[in-house]
């Protein structure tokens, strides 16, 4: 089941049982982090990481937050479609995740930015989106604060590609950038896009990992024989490198060049 705003596909509720080369490839976090207690995602909109975190990385607990009251309201009703949403230890809320990051006292052992981006925004080549505020350096030292000592930090986000083969994603330089500030540890952030170089489209999807006691190389090479690991480029940390970082003083980091 799609769900539309502004004729935008912004999310999905998945079938109980749906399966699709796609769902491997976002779900692959899941998989490189393996089993895990408690899993905190962030812009959950149709829950699609709460079925991830139950039933590959076995989570006991999973705290799903959602900004947008009328999306919580309409995926508790889908019970049919969504059960594991009302499946034991999962607390599916409304409410900001920048606030509860904040805010809360646990520790968990995954922490999911859920692909928040705005794909209304985007096609507009907007110069403002709400959720820049949570893709700042403070933002993310907010989530580090909140992993615990073996801790994944994940964040999935659209960039738009540029059209010159030996330029990068502004978007993708920027929140590299701004993990590896909030981190300090710039050899454990990988960003990777498992999309072929070739045909790749006007946009996509990437993904940004941190973990705290290490990535483990080999067994993420096990998931991104495919892809493109940008960060290990040194191309792209030297562009890295050029881009300012973004704090909450200066969030906007969605203004195409």
């Amino acid at each position: 089941i799609h769900l539309y705003y502004n004729s935008a596909p912004i999310t999905y509720v998945l079938r109980y049982d749906q399966t699709s080369p796609t769902l491997d490839e976002i779900s692959f976090p899941f998989r490189y982090l393996g089993k895990c207690e408690d899993t905190l995602i962030i812009g959950a909109g149709g829950g699609k990481e709460v079925r991830f975190a139950k039933h590959i990385s076995k989570s006991d607990r999973v705290v799903a937050v959602e900004l947008d009251p009328v999306v919580v309201q309409l995926v508790k009703s889908l019970k049919d479609h969504a059960p594991y949403i009302h499946e034991p230890g999962v607390s599916f809320i409304q409410g900001e995740g920048r606030h509860y990051l904040t805010t809360s006292e646990s520790k968990f052992d995954h922490i999911v930015y859920a692909l928040i981006d705005s794909p209304s925004t985007i096609a507009a080549q907007s110069m403002f989106k709400p959720e820049n505020y949570i893709y700042t350096v403070e933002s993310f030292s907010d989530a580090v604060k909140c992993l615990s000592d073996d801790g994944l930090l994940t964040i999935y986000s659209l960039v738009n590609y540029p059209e010159g083969s030996d330029e990068f994603s502004e978007m993708a330089l920027k929140l590299y950038r701004n993990l590896c500030e909030a981190t300090q540890d710039p050899e454990n952030v990988v960003l990777l896009d498992f999309s072929e170089p070739g045909k790749r489209k006007k946009s996509g999807s990437i993904f940004m990992l941190y973990q705290k006691n290490g990535i483990d190389r080999n067994r993420l090479s096990d998931f991104t024989k495919t892809g493109t690991v940008f960060s290990d480029d040194p191309n792209f940390r030297a562009a890295a490198e050029k881009v300012t970082p973004n704090y909450d003083s200066n969030p906007f980091i969605y203004i195409k060049r």
